[in-house]
């Protein structure tokens, strides 16, 4: 699918995918049926649709602003980035070098949560400032901040590519000394994590809800690829580290 370049940092070209547009789309349509659910004696149908799309649109802004110090850190402890592309709710680098230290991958992981909770603390203090009677306004701010305060503790959790496993991956590869171990650690708790996430996804589709069930049990499945491939990969650099050129045909 098609991306849109937005900006070009560094000689790097951020650019947003184009499902951005169409989760966009129905994250603001969910936002607007909502606010009219529960607030449309306060709120008319176009301002419900306004504080969906301002919500997403002011999000959107922030993660790309949080990207851009989190970009300068990366270069600065030695990244070699090609491009980044955002998609709904992140954003996925496509580098040429990665960090070769523990030290630097461990605050190359802490910079994006930590801008998250700076985020977030300066929204509150904004709402905090905020006359009461600007509703619409405060609404969008709220949403916003709830938002940003959820992607910050989600890229905590120690799985996968998330900022979490990242640092995770750097603390073992940092005591011990292997950036391997540290990897083989990292797949251990994404497998682990993902299939307890599976397990509830499962639950929640019977139980509880449907279709939150179904997101739930597609990332378990996802985290649970995602921990086999590396696997996969981590037995290929073995045998390739430790067979001669020779019998690599039948291994």
């Amino acid at each position: 699918m098609r991306s849109w370049q937005v900006l070009n940092l560094w000689g790097i070209p951020f650019k947003i995918h184009s499902n951005w547009v169409i989760l966009s789309f129905l994250f603001s349509w969910i936002v607007s049926a909502e606010v009219n659910f529960t607030s449309n004696e306060i709120y008319t149908l176009g301002e419900s649709w306004l504080i969906g799309f301002a919500t997403i649109f002011l999000l959107l802004g922030l993660i790309i602003l949080n990207q851009i110090v989190h970009t300068y850190v990366c270069i600065r402890e030695g990244m070699k980035i090609k491009n980044i592309t955002f998609y709904f709710l992140g954003a996925i680098l496509q580098t040429e070098k990665d960090c070769d230290n523990p030290i630097g991958n461990i605050k190359i992981s802490l910079v994006r949560p930590f801008l998250y909770l700076l985020s977030f603390l300066v929204l509150i203090f904004i709402i905090s400032i905020t006359d009461s009677k600007d509703q619409l306004y405060l609404n969008i701010i709220t949403r916003l901040s709830n938002l940003i305060l959820y992607l910050g503790i989600f890229n905590l959790l120690p799985i996968g590519s998330l900022d979490g496993g990242v640092l995770f991956r750097s603390i073992v590869w940092y005591l011990s000394g292997s950036k391997t171990k540290g990897r083989y650690s990292l797949n251990t708790i994404t497998l682990s994590f993902s299939l307890v996430v599976f397990v509830i996804g499962l639950f929640f589709i019977f139980n509880v809800s449907f279709l939150f069930g179904i997101s739930l049990s597609m990332l378990g499945i996802l985290g649970i690829n995602s921990a086999r491939s590396d696997n996969q990969f981590l037995k290929i650099e073995n045998i390739l580290k430790n067979t001669e050129i020779g019998s690599l045909k039948l291994k």
